[in-house]
């Protein structure tokens, strides 16, 4: 059964959802404009070092935060970085406004993570799937939204329009999200995360920067124009939301997540291995396509092991957060010395053999869950 909607998770998931549809407009088509004001791939997927390094730094060194506060300066945080980049355009303001963004990283996403969760009953599958969705199912629209706004008035109004966004996002969210205190300990945090610790670094290193950060930035050798980039990325999610209920559905229905996971994950891999060396935008697109398709089944099983397994969920979504970012983070820097050497396909083949290493891993972690 999904778990009955409280008041206090439907405010939460407003904020949540303000939060994916602000954050595509305003940041939707990144690479696009960076190419635009000269930046080469590889600056280009330098600028994420500073989005997760940053996240990492205050995981490490914060023990303690206050929920709505939190969540009010991280909002702000993507509201400054998108007036630096609307009113300094220049080569140097990606690499500072994504740094700037990546505050916003830890200071939304942690207690926003816990929260829902805590919401969780047994349908932790199908909530991590809802969690996904939403992002999914408004990029149907936005990128290309955020596309046609860059072209028809200019790259700052489309930010400007992401900034006022986020800017009624903070009354929401001053509304809406109660005052919670959490408290954690970051090495504590990564014991409780015992054996998807690995899985977790993979999965930032791999599943979730190849989406995030490679395909993104291969969109550039095809198209850099800002509608025909934000329409291929909204085009790539049309299957990815049906993918992701169908599976975590049926995951909790059966009370096994290792079936869909594996299965995921190696549907992800065929993907990877493809895009890796498609030529022609026809095939590329197919790749991405198939990449976010599977990427959308997958992303919510591991999520789903980690809530299974909690026994307290603040430790669990610090511990998982600290593994993603270590991933992210190692992954932009290997990147960017491959491209530099190579090109980014280099990039991405890297990250597809890591993806290969999943499912051993995970067949070799899986001892050490309760549940899987």
């Amino acid at each position: 059964m999904i778990p009955p909607a409280s008041n206090s998770f439907l405010r939460l998931m407003s904020v949540y959802s303000l939060y994916n549809a602000a954050g595509l407009v305003l940041g939707g088509i990144f690479e696009a404009y960076f190419y635009h004001l000269g930046l080469s791939l590889a600056e280009i997927v330098f600028t994420s070092a500073g989005l997760f390094a940053i996240p990492l730094l205050f995981l490490l060194l914060m023990r303690r935060f206050e929920a709505r506060q939190s969540i009010l300066i991280g909002l702000a945080m993507n509201a400054l970085g998108g007036l630096l980049l609307a009113f300094f355009p220049n080569p140097a303001t990606p690499f500072i406004a994504r740094t700037v963004m990546g505050v916003a990283i830890f200071f939304f996403w942690m207690p926003m993570n816990i929260m829902f969760y805590e919401h969780a009953q047994k349908n932790n599958a199908f909530l991590g799937s809802l969690y996904y969705s939403v992002s999914a199912v408004l990029s149907l629209i936005l990128p290309a939204l955020a596309g046609w706004i860059a072209f028809a008035f200019g790259y700052p109004a489309m930010f400007l329009a992401g900034v006022a966004m986020f800017a009624v996002n903070m009354v929401i969210a001053e509304a809406f999200v109660e005052p919670k205190t959490y408290s954690y300990d970051p090495l504590k945090s990564l014991r409780s995360i015992s054996g998807l610790r690995t899985l977790f670094f993979v999965e930032g290193f791999s599943f979730v920067s190849i989406t995030q950060i490679t395909l993104s930035a291969m969109i550039l050798l095809y198209f850099t124009d800002p509608v025909d980039f934000g329409g291929l990325l909204s085009a790539v999610t049309v299957f990815a939301v049906i993918a992701s209920f169908v599976t975590a559905r049926l995951s909790d229905h059966f009370g096994q997540r290792r079936t869909f996971l594996v299965a995921a994950a190696f549907g992800f891999l065929l993907a990877a291995i493809f895009t890796s060396f498609a030529n022609g935008v026809a095939l590329f697109f197919l790749g991405f396509g198939a990449i976010t398709f599977f990427r959308t089944m997958l992303l919510p099983l591991p999520l789903a092991l980690a809530v299974d397994n909690s026994t307290s969920m603040v430790e669990t979504m610090v511990g998982r957060e600290i593994m993603l970012d270590i991933g992210r983070v190692v992954a932009v820097l290997i990147g960017v010395a491959l491209i530099l050497l190579f090109d980014i396909r280099a990039m991405l083949i890297m990250q597809t053999i890591a993806a290969a290493l999943y499912i051993p891993l995970f067949e070799l972690k899986k001892r050490k869950l309760a549940r899987f």
